[in-house]
């Protein structure tokens, strides 16, 4: 005869059983995944903690108030892409550290690959991240770009987003912005936290172009707006394709490799253009 063990008492509603990375109470998506646990409204609130008052207000206020840097002059230097690196890593260690209190299993939702399948899989993505680089910098840019010139009778085009003719340092720092800082804490939040808040209950379209959205507000550079306007709609395209990505390969690694290509074709052509 089987003995029924009565249930542990440290385990208490939503708790974690040792071992697991999963609620055991979570709902899971059609295709198995656990549903996410934190709501669009959870979502918009780390944000605004973890980066806009953490990451950009305390951090990157105090570096910019002892150092003097120019925050709001447009293309980013040398200098403004040092504090950019600085800032997505606080910004991501406090999505993280905010995720592992609140939302224990935020992991297994947003979809870990094996250790075994993730040189393929970053592959698989990279060349779909290389496939999006044409489709949005050229199909979005012009549609997007002749809506523009229709509405306001003038020449548009896309703003300077990092300078030309940066030093070596510069350069380096660019580089560690466009392939590493970038791509894992935007990736994290827009698709990871974002989307997923809303594509797990309203569905996918609602989560892509609502996540997209914000996404492309996060890019404005200090331009001319009809210029600043056509670099954000661009994002939102860029930001549907890797949610489709993500949607596709189901793992929060496949759209940071899709996002790391992206930016790869835009640096190397900044750095060898200048």
């Amino acid at each position: 005869m089987t003995t029924q063990l009565p249930p542990r008492p440290d385990l208490g509603a939503g708790a974690l059983p040792s071992g697991t990375g999963t609620p055991a109470h979570a709902a899971t998506l059609p295709d198995g995944r656990p549903k996410v646990t934190w709501r669009w409204w959870h979502a918009l609130l780390a944000y605004l903690v973890t980066n806009l008052v953490i990451a950009q207000g305390l951090v990157g206020g105090s570096i910019v108030a002892l150092t003097g840097i120019d925050i709001v002059a447009g293309a980013a230097d040398a200098s403004v892409l040092g504090l950019t690196l600085v800032t997505n890593a606080v910004w991501v260690a406090g999505l993280v550290l905010w995720l592992r209190r609140s939302h224990p299993g935020w992991r297994a939702a947003m979809g870990l690959v094996p250790a075994t399948r993730r040189i393929r899989e970053f592959a698989v993505s990279f060349a779909l991240g290389l496939g999006l680089y044409p489709v949005v910098s050229i199909g979005a840019a012009l549609v997007v770009g002749l809506l523009l010139q229709i509405v306001t009778n003038r020449t548009v085009e896309v703003p300077q987003q990092i300078e030309t003719d940066l030093s070596v340092a510069g350069q380096v720092a660019a580089v560690g912005v466009a392939l590493i800082a970038a791509p894992i804490a935007e990736e994290l939040f827009f698709r990871g936290v974002l989307f997923r808040s809303i594509r797990d209950r309203h569905g996918f379209w609602p989560g892509a172009l609502l996540s997209s959205v914000v996404f492309g507000l996060g890019h404005y550079v200090a331009s001319p707006w009809p210029d600043a306007v056509l670099l954000q709609g661009v994002m939102v395209f860029t930001g549907v394709g890797l949610c489709l990505v993500y949607e596709w390969r189901k793992s929060l690694l496949s759209c940071i490799a899709a996002h790391i290509a992206f930016n790869a074709i835009g640096i190397v052509l900044i750095l060898t253009t200048a």
